[in-house]
């Protein structure tokens, strides 16, 4: 029992990485170093080394049908019995193939040695505790445990924790084009504990201990917690975790602990390294070969037989059967197979090995004319087409199917805010936010377009047709979801002057372009955000008052729940409320269900405003709108009290960490009221 329960821990741990800081142990011998067995930073994507090219290259070479069969029959006519030519001369049109595109492959395997070179030796900067500050180092020297200091528009050297950030909220931003190829910047956070440092941070006082685990190639996957010297522990994720290759963006300053380094990290495991590409024309040529060679053997068999045969019916050898050095003669048998290899040398022309010749010249012409080719040309860069892979040149162009999407690719992640629904009443919005005037027009003298059961169905998703009553509407549901008793009513927001309209232009910048849609499009009715901290929302109401609102936690969101949702304090009632964002198809199935309200004129209303809901969203979808929905819950102090205690515990798990997240989500998003879409 006692070596089971052994091998279990074993096993636990092996599925762990303990990372320590590197401060405590600099100067020491490189064995003392708890890190020590990590890999380095330094990377290598060349596949070729000086006494390995030749061997390694004439293997991969050989994988090509063709070659393969051409140095059998060179070896072949080595041979003094079958052979039928000069052997030597035999050799040279094979020879010139074999050193052609052997020259080619060197080009590139040199291409990527010089780009490893430059990488590895880039600058960054790393804290030395024995000059007290951060110094400059290459990418090649970084190990983990060391702190790195970035700054804004750097790239990222290796896998790091992300423990400083220069922006109050704590919040670094990221752009993975090189990963992913998005363009939109992601935000990571800081780690709990780690926002609040108003000062620089002081990697000397760092005494934790990070465990995560083993380095994986996901790269929207991490988990792992950090054991603080009291035993406690904060859990962290992919959040705080920046990835190799990536660009700090819009951050003058961000500290952190490398955690993976090298081909450890999740970008070069992703990359599977350089490997011999094979066009689809030379695929279909190694199977048209192969047939080729069934074809030439079958000829040589049928003339080794005939050769055979003939021979036989002579009484006597004839003249041309010459004997061997001791005047001997080969038996039938023996003749008849040499005669058959004889034949494969005579008949090679079958295959020829000149047409390999002139495809390794075009492909070295095609090669030349796109490198010189004015259209491919990049004025802004400086910069022509590149060919990587002078293999598979041919390839170029030769495209059978397109696979897209229609959120990212077609609409170039720009989204507008168009039409909602709010209770069950329809409101439309034009394209663009409304000036100003416009804003203070509709603000004064529109009233709100109410759906109706009469209501022509094509009105309400005609892109056409934007009335502004729509104005008045956001302003009343915003006015319902952050009203309280001693707001003012309805009617008098709606008629004071619009005082947020002469204030100063904000800047924001979201994660996603649907969020960034809904800010400005509230903005457009003077609900304008103010400011947004890890702590903190404030949002400023049409009269200039402003709300602050206390963010007690968030929940991302993921592809499988398909939502989002934050949970707040309100600053006039002091309820918690549940706000949560997403898929229609996700929310709808999370509301309340209103057979469950006591009130019978309540559950009536409920059910009129889901339906009426569901009706505007299958109406938005059939016009090509992308449709989200909005719905609240109010929680009370205890049962948040209890939810918050479990969701850190799941957040500081390692293992069923993904289950135990989503469990807290599935416990807190349920009997949700609907809001609107």
């Amino acid at each position: 029992m006692r070596k089971e329960g052994r091998k279990k821990r074993k096993r636990k741990e092996d599925k762990k990485r303990v990372v320590v800081s590197n401060l405590p142990f600099e100067g020491w011998s490189h064995k003392k170093n708890p890190n020590k067995h990590y890999c380095g930073n330094q990377i290598k994507t060349s596949k070729y080394t000086v006494l390995s090219f030749i061997p390694k290259n004439i293997f991969e070479q050989l994988h090509r049908f063709a070659n393969f069969y051409f140095v059998a029959l060179v070896a072949l006519n080595f041979v003094p019995v079958v052979n039928a030519f000069q052997p030597e001369v035999s050799m040279i049109p094979i020879c010139i193939i074999l050193a052609m595109t052997a020259i080619k492959d060197g080009w590139e395997d040199l291409r990527r040695f010089k780009s490893d070179r430059v990488i590895n030796n880039r600058d960054c900067f790393v804290y030395s505790r024995k000059e007290q500050r951060y110094v400059q180092k290459h990418w090649k020297d970084v190990r983990v445990g060391d702190f790195i200091q970035m700054q804004c528009n750097e790239i990222i050297p290796a896998d790091i924790l992300l423990l400083f950030s220069s922006d109050p909220s704590g919040i670094c931003h990221l752009e993975t084009a090189n990963l992913d190829g998005e363009t939109n910047l992601k935000q990571r956070r800081v780690v709990k504990g780690f926002s609040q440092q108003e000062a620089q941070f002081q990697p000397e006082h760092f005494h934790n201990t990070i465990v995560c685990e083993k380095p994986n190639n996901h790269l929207n996957k991490f988990k792992g917690y950090m054991k603080h010297p009291d035993e406690t522990r904060t859990g962290f994720g992919s959040e705080s975790l920046l990835l190799r290759g990536c660009t700090i963006r819009n951050t003058e300053v961000a500290v952190g602990i490398v955690i993976y380094a090298g081909h450890e990290t999740k970008a070069m495991m992703n990359n599977s390294g350089p490997r011999y590409k094979r066009s689809k024309i030379e695929r279909r040529m190694n199977t048209d070969i192969f047939f080729c060679i069934g074809l030439l053997f079958l000829m040589c068999l049928i003339g080794a037989i005939g050769h055979t045969l003939w021979n036989g019916t002579f009484e006597q050898h004839p003249p041309f059967d010459v004997p061997d050095a001791n005047g001997e003669f080969f038996p039938v048998a023996l003749a008849g197979f040499y005669m058959f290899l004889t034949m494969i040398i005579l008949l090679q022309v079958l295959i020829p090995i000149s047409l390999y010749v002139s495809i390794e010249l075009v492909k070295l012409g095609q090669v030349f004319f796109l490198h010189n080719d004015l259209d491919l040309y990049d004025e802004e860069t400086d910069v022509p087409i590149q060919c990587r892979a002078l293999n598979i040149t041919e390839d170029l162009g030769q495209i059978q199917y397109i696979f897209s999407d229609k959120t990212g690719t077609l609409t170039e992640n720009k989204m507008v805010f168009r039409r909602c629904t709010i209770m069950g009443n329809e409101f439309s919005h034009q394209e663009n936010a409304p000036s100003d005037t416009d804003l203070e027009e509709s603000l004064g003298t529109n009233l709100p377009t109410t759906d109706s059961d009469e209501r022509d169905d094509v009105s309400v998703c005609s892109g056409g047709n934007s009335t502004d009553g729509g104005y008045r509407s956001s302003t009343w549901d915003q006015g319902d979801i952050q009203g309280s008793g001693e707001d003012p009513p309805l009617e008098v927001v709606l008629e004071t002057p619009v005082l947020g309209l002469t204030g100063p232009e904000f800047c924001y910048e979201a994660e996603s372009p649907d969020e960034a849609a809904l800010v400005h499009a509230a903005h457009a009715y003077s609900f304008t955000l103010v400011s947004r901290t890890p702590e903190q929302v404030t949002v400023r109401l049409p009269q200039g008052t402003c709300l602050t609102f206390d963010l007690l936690y968030t929940l991302g969101f993921d592809s499988v729940r398909k939502r989002m949702s934050v949970v707040v304090r309100h600053p006039l009632t002091g309820e918690i409320i549940v706000y949560t964002k997403g898929a229609d198809s996700a929310i709808m199935d999370l509301l309340e269900d209103p057979a469950c309200v006591a009130d019978i004129n309540v559950e009536k209303k409920l059910r009129k405003i889901r339906a009426k809901t569901q009706k505007h969203l299958d109406l938005y979808a059939r016009d090509g709108l992308r449709t989200l929905c909005i719905a609240k819950k109010v929680v009370s102090e205890e049962d948040f009290r209890r939810w918050a205690n479990f969701r850190r515990e799941a957040e500081a798990s390692l293992d069923n960490r993904e289950e135990l997240l989503m469990e807290t989500a599935q416990h807190l998003e349920n009997q949700l009221t609907l809001l609107g879409s």
